[in-house]
């Protein structure tokens, strides 16, 4: 796609994301970024878990993020990725998930076959705006052949969804100790949840905490203490005293954009010269993979 003339608004998790395919693809492209305080990435935990059967978008999304982060001259940076072994507290796999499990621990944790993989998003996207710090303009980029607007806060927000994240370092059972460090997803019932993520690139290493998702109108901060001291007691019980939490740090809030249908599908919208990506609340970085391809297709017929 050389010669091909990109303006991305929006230098999220999604524009950062999608930036390094179009330095890969060989696109002449520019972005900007209003900085607003409203955003989703300075509280994403970036993690990306095995999830649905064969041929489902979950499915495939996670296998395509597997290729991305084993292949050779991979195009992200292997400093904010981490794989990890996943574990859970369910009988069957989270998410609808059709894979082996090769270990029961004391607890009635089970680790699954597939790993799960995480992104540090906030040094990520840092990181990548200085990096394509030279294709930054002050605003939109009019003499680009098209604008792929990188982010959910334009005209199909309809409501956001809050949620927030605590690191915080753990101890857990020798078991589940290994070359890879454990990802935990543990629930009870469709509404009780409590997970840790690792958060890479992180000394001491440190995982994710979270957390809370609460439809907003409008976007408003929340008291995180009192949701984090649940989230303490939770991890406990549902892990059955295997987890601990030996110290944790100060509390972050995010707000992931939604449009009003229940669950966006990704898919890309195209408005004349500009194309939209699906906010994609619910799933965010794990489709990734679906909405770049949709994206690189329709790059490719402006050509």
């Amino acid at each position: 796609m050389k010669g091909l003339r990109v303006h991305v608004e929006g230098m999220g998790l999604t524009g950062s994301l999608l930036a390094w395919w179009l330095e890969r693809w060989g696109c002449d492209w520019t972005w900007h970024d209003t900085e607003a305080p409203v955003t989703a990435w300075r509280a994403s935990t970036g993690a990306i878990f095995p999830a649905g059967t064969r041929g489902s978008v979950d499915y495939e999304t996670h296998a395509a993020w597997a290729s991305w982060l084993t292949a050779r001259g991979a195009v992200y940076p292997r400093r904010f990725f981490e794989p990890a072994t996943y574990w859970f507290n369910h009988k069957h796999p989270p998410h609808h998930g059709r894979y082996d499990c090769l270990a029961v621990g004391r607890h009635g944790l089970q680790r699954a076959e597939p790993l799960s993989y995480h992104l540090n998003a906030q040094t990520f996207v840092k990181a990548t705006r200085r990096q394509f710090a030279k294709q930054r303009l002050p605003g939109a980029a009019f003499s680009a052949s098209v604008t792929v607007v990188a982010h959910g806060f334009g005209k199909r927000l309809h409501h956001v969804v809050w949620g927030w994240t605590v690191p915080v370092e753990l101890s857990y059972p020798t078991y589940m100790s290994g070359a890879r460090r454990p990802c935990l997803y543990l629930r009870e019932g469709r509404f009780v949840m409590a997970y840790a993520y690792p958060m890479p690139g992180t000394d001491p290493r440190t995982w994710y905490a979270g957390s809370s998702l609460i439809h907003q109108r409008e976007p408003r901060e929340l008291e995180v203490q009192p949701k984090f001291d649940r989230w303490r007691r939770l991890v406990k019980t549902l892990s059955r005293g295997a987890v601990k939490v030996l110290s944790y740090g100060g509390p972050r809030q995010g707000w992931r954009p939604a449009e009003a249908e229940p669950h966006c599908a990704p898919r890309v919208r195209r408005r004349g010269n500009v194309l939209e990506v699906p906010p994609l609340w619910h799933s965010g970085i794990r489709w990734f993979p679906a909405v770049l391809s949709m994206l690189e297709n329709e790059l490719r017929r402006k050509r």
